[in-house]
This record gives C-alpha cells, sequence and structure tokens, in this order.
C-alpha cells in the first residue's frame, strides 16, 4: 500500500474522470489508470464502475472511500504534529548582550519570551571589551 495510490483515488472520486484526475495528479491516464488497478488489487475488490461517465463508486468504493478519506486526514496530521513538536523542541535564541542591556532591557522583554512553551533563551552576558572581541 502505498500513500499515493490513497490521493489517487481521491483525485478520481472527486473528479469522476480518470483522464481529468490523472491531469490533476500530473501523470498521463495510462500510468494513473494502471496505479488504480494496482490499488484496486490491493484492496481486493473493483472500487469504479468504469463503464460509466463520470465514473461512480460501487457499494464497496463508497466503504473504501470512508476509510481513504480518513486514513489520509491523519495521516497528514500525524505528519503536522511531528513537525510541530520537532519545531517546539528546537526552538532556541542566544544572545550575547553588554550588561548594560542586560540590566536595564532584558528583563521586560524576557518575560514575554518565557510564556512560549518550548523555547529555550540563552543570555551571554560580556563586558564591552569582550563583546568586541567576539
Amino acid at each position: 500500500m502505498e500513500f499515493i495510490w490513497l490521493e489517487d483515488f481521491l483525485a478520481l472520486v472527486d473528479s469522476g474522470s480518470f483522464s481529468r484526475a490523472a491531469e490533476l495528479r500530473h501523470v498521463t491516464q495510462p500510468a494513473f489508470s494502471r496505479r488504480i488497478r494496482v490499488l484496486e488489487r490491493w484492496v481486493g475488490v473493483n472500487l469504479f464502475e468504469r463503464n460509466r461517465h463520470p465514473v461512480t463508486l460501487p457499494e464497496a468504493g463508497h466503504r473504501f472511500h470512508l476509510v481513504a478519506e480518513e486514513l489520509l486526514r491523519r495521516l497528514l496530521e500525524g505528519r503536522e504534529e511531528a513537525c510541530q513538536a520537532d519545531q517546539n523542541t528546537a526552538a532556541k535564541l542566544k544572545f550575547a548582550v553588554t550588561h548594560a542591556l542586560l540590566l536595564n532591557f532584558f528583563p521586560a522583554w524576557l518575560h514575554a519570551w518565557r510564556l512560549r512553551p518550548g523555547l529555550e533563551l540563552f543570555i551571554y552576558s560580556l563586558t564591552i571589551y569582550r563583546f568586541a572581541k567576539r
């Protein structure tokens, strides 16, 4: 089973036409038809009634349609959640500031940034001389 087969299946359901779905998926119509046939072999039933225009779904196709939509939605949500989790743990800010800035500017500014979950702040306080050498 491949992710792309589900996208192909849903494109065909939405468009009702093999040629239009192939165009939407940016593949040739023969290649698109082959991918749909492979999906049908994997599922074990015909998912489309091809003798009508637009193509229609038999009962098996309707049932698979519900599952395919849910599965694709959950896969995309899972990918998004994983990316968000990675972004939350990877957020880091590093500052090298003079003592004057650290004491006068940063306290109020840092308070606002502490409200962001997953953000790590690193502050290095340096003298003007050491700051210029960096």
